[in-house]
């Protein structure tokens, strides 16, 4: 039986981006290890995890940049000969970000699937929130999110060019929801699409034996952030709680935070005796993965939609407790365990 060749286009690719492009990779690797694929992946980076088997091509085209601009430089590639060329090299064309101008390029001599891993059709900034719908438009969440007048003002022109989006996925032959919340949403606001949409669940990711050493006081690990809308104010808020009440224990903060924020952190350590505060910043993803060695929990208080979020599944995996928001495909992720006692 011949292989079906499928040309993937993908602005990031693992280890760039997050769980999207972890998603990807993961995916991609199970299809190759079938042998009934012939993959090759067309991307904007050029420092990628390789799979073996798997043809990398660099592009310039697909080089990440601010929406609009790349999604021109899709169209302008999918005009080029040498694309062209690949078309007809490729039986099937897999689009896991938002290369959505491909599709009808695609389409007048082959087919498409779009994996979706947020809400880009729904709203233009890409997420979504049923806890604050003030967070569905974009101006405001550039508001509460990036405190940016000027990025408010931009995605005020810009957000009407969203409406593309669903023009093109109406001409994608499937459409790849991560989770039952998401093609809800999904199909609520776009219900031309119901008859496209499949939902198939992210496969596990590939985390190594942890020993798991648990001592007191206890450890909680938060990996997003000083995010508004991850919910770090929550966090904040549980270690003062946790301080009221004498109660010892131990935060472990990963992620980005702005030089205000850990300045608020460092004066933080001078207010708490009880509470432990740790800030690690950004990390590599295997030495995040270590921290769940001697983690009791992890926090994930988002106010977003979270499709189906890698965070929580390498929590389960790692037996780290999740506690987290009811939010997207989260409950999908903890059902039938001890971890849906503590959503919230």
């Amino acid at each position: 039986m011949d292989e079906t060749k499928v040309l993937v286009l993908a602005e990031l690719y693992w280890p760039q981006g997050g769980g999207a492009e972890l998603a990807t990779h993961l995916i991609l690797k199970k299809l190759q290890k079938t042998g009934k694929f012939q993959i090759t992946v067309l991307t904007g980076v050029k420092n990628v995890e390789k799979v073996d088997g798997i043809k990398y091509i660099y592009t310039p085209h697909l080089k990440p940049r601010p929406k609009p601009l790349l999604w021109l430089f899709v169209d302008y590639m999918c005009r080029t000969k040498y694309f062209r060329k690949l078309l007809k090299e490729h039986d099937v064309v897999y689009i896991p970000r938002i290369a959505y101008p491909a599709i009808p390029h695609v389409k007048k001599s082959g087919k498409v699937v779009v994996h979706l891993h947020n809400y880009q059709p729904v709203t233009y900034h890409s997420v979504y929130s049923s806890i604050d719908e003030n967070l569905n438009n974009p101006i405001k969440f550039e508001e509460l999110e990036h405190q940016s007048i000027m990025r408010s003002i931009a995605v005020g022109f810009l957000r009407g060019i969203n409406n593309l989006v669903k023009y093109w996925l109406l001409q994608a032959d499937k459409i790849v929801c991560v989770s039952r919340k998401q093609k809800e949403i999904l199909v609520k606001h776009i219900p031309e699409l119901a008859k496209k949409v499949e939902v198939i669940s992210n496969p596990p990711p590939e985390v190594p034996s942890i020993e798991k050493i648990v001592q007191n006081p206890p450890v909680f690990l938060y990996a997003s952030g000083d995010s508004y809308v991850k919910g770090f104010t929550m966090v904040l808020r549980a270690i003062f709680a946790l301080e009221k009440r004498r109660t010892r224990a131990k935060f472990i903060l990963i992620g980005k935070y702005s030089d205000k924020t850990l300045a608020i952190l460092n004066k933080l350590h001078s207010m708490i005796k009880y509470v432990e505060v740790k800030y690690k910043g950004r990390m590599e993803h295997t030495e995040l993965l270590k921290l769940h060695r001697e983690a009791w929990g992890l926090l994930f208080p988002s106010i977003l939609e979270e499709p189906l979020p890698y965070t929580v599944i390498e929590s389960m995996v790692a037996r780290t407790l999740p506690i987290a928001s009811k939010v997207g495909g989260v409950p999908e992720i903890v059902e039938g365990t001890k971890a849906e006692e503590y959503m919230f």
